[in-house]
C-alpha cells in the first residue's frame, strides 16, 4: 500500500501543473454544483409553500344576506379537498383595509373617512392541494353564473403555476449546467491520468514482466484520479460553508441576512443557519462520497482503457 501512495504521489508531482488544472476543474464543479441543486430545491420547496397557501376568494354584494353566505359556503364546504374556509365580514374587511394603509400611509384621515358598509363580505377557501383548488375554484365558477350575489372570485393561479415553470426551468438548468461541468472534469482526469500512463510505459512494462499484478500497476492511477475530485470536493465544501458562514454573521450584511432569514423560515429551512457539527460533517462527508465516486469511477475506466493487461 505504501509503495502504491508513493507511486501515485510520484505521478501528481511529475505533472503538477495538469494535476493542479484538474484540481481546479473538480473545485469548480463541486462549488457550483451545490449551488444550482440548492436554487432547484428551493424553487420546489416555494412551489410547495405557494400551494399551501394559495386561496381562492369569493367577494359578494354588499347587500348579501348572512343567510345566503352561509348556504353557499355549506355548500363548498362538503366538496371533497377544503381544507379552510375563512369568512371575512365587512368589520373584518375594514380591520384588514385600515390595518394596510395604516402601514403604507402615515395620513389617518383617509382612515376616519372609511366606514364598514364600503366592503363587501368575503370567503377565503383553501385546499389540501392545487388540484383541489382547481376543482373547488371551477365549482365556484359555475356557482357564480347562478348566484347574484357574488359579485367577485380571485384565484391567483397563474402565481403558483409560474413559480412551476421556473422550478422546471432551473431544475433543467442545474442538470445540464452540472452534466456539462462533470463532463469536463472527467475528460481532465483521463487526459492526465492517460498521460502518465503513456510517461511510465517502460516501467510498466518492467513491473509487469517482474511479476507485478495488475491490479498493483493500476492502483496508483486510480488513486490518482481520485484524490483530484476528492482534494476538489473537499475544497469547494470548505469555501462554500466558508462564504455562507462570513455572510451570516458578517454586520455589513445585516439587512441581506434579515432578509434571508425569512426566506429560510417560510420554507422551513432554518437548520441552514445553525451550522451545527452534524450538518457540518453531513455536508462535508456528501462532499467527500461524491468526490471519491466520480473520481474513482472516471479513473477506473480510463486506467483499464489505456492498460490492457492480462490478470496475473
Amino acid at each position: 500500500m505504501i509503495n502504491i501512495i508513493r507511486s501515485t504521489i510520484k505521478n501528481i508531482i511529475r505533472n503538477k501543473w495538469l494535476a493542479l488544472a484538474t484540481i481546479m476543474v473538480s473545485f469548480i464543479v463541486f462549488a457550483t454544483a451545490p449551488f444550482f441543486i440548492s436554487m432547484s430545491f428551493v424553487a420546489q420547496r416555494a412551489v410547495k409553500v405557494a400551494e399551501t397557501k394559495a386561496e381562492v376568494r369569493i367577494f359578494f354584494q354588499l347587500d348579501t344576506p348572512e343567510d345566503a353566505i352561509t348556504e353557499l359556503r355549506t355548500k363548498i364546504e362538503d366538496i371533497d379537498g377544503v381544507a379552510e374556509i375563512n369568512y371575512i365580514n365587512k368589520e373584518e374587511a375594514l380591520k384588514l383595509y385600515t390595518e394596510y394603509i395604516g402601514y403604507y400611509d402615515a395620513d389617518s384621515s383617509l382612515i376616519d373617512s372609511t366606514y364598514a358598509d364600503w366592503f363587501p363580505a368575503s370567503l377565503e377557501i383553501k385546499a389540501s392541494s392545487l388540484d383541489d383548488l382547481s376543482k373547488i375554484t371551477n365549482f365556484i365558477k359555475n356557482e357564480q353564473e347562478l348566484n347574484p350575489y357574488i359579485e367577485d372570485v380571485q384565484f391567483r393561479e397563474d402565481i403558483v403555476d409560474q413559480l412551476k415553470s421556473i422550478s422546471l426551468t432551473i431544475g433543467i438548468g442545474a442538470i445540464i449546467t452540472i452534466s456539462i461541468f462533470v463532463s469536463i472534469t472527467v475528460a481532465l482526469i483521463a487526459i492526465t491520468i492517460a498521460f502518465n500512463i503513456r510517461s511510465h510505459t517502460s516501467e510498466i512494462e518492467i513491473m509487469h514482466l517482474v511479476g507485478s499484478t495488475d491490479k498493483h500497476i493500476k492502483a496508483p492511477f486510480i488513486l490518482e484520479g481520485t484524490l483530484y475530485t476528492v482534494l476538489g470536493s473537499l475544497l469547494a465544501a470548505g469555501l462554500i460553508l466558508g462564504a455562507w458562514s462570513y455572510f451570516l454573521h458578517n454586520p455589513a450584511s445585516n439587512d441581506l441576512s434579515f432578509i434571508t432569514d425569512l426566506i429560510l423560515k417560510e420554507l422551513s429551512l432554518t437548520f441552514l443557519e445553525k451550522m451545527s457539527p452534524t450538518f457540518l460533517l453531513e455536508f462535508f462527508g456528501l462532499h467527500l462520497a461524491a468526490g471519491l465516486l466520480l473520481g474513482m469511477v472516471s479513473s477506473y475506466i480510463t486506467v483499464f482503457a489505456q492498460l490492457n493487461l492480462k490478470e496475473t
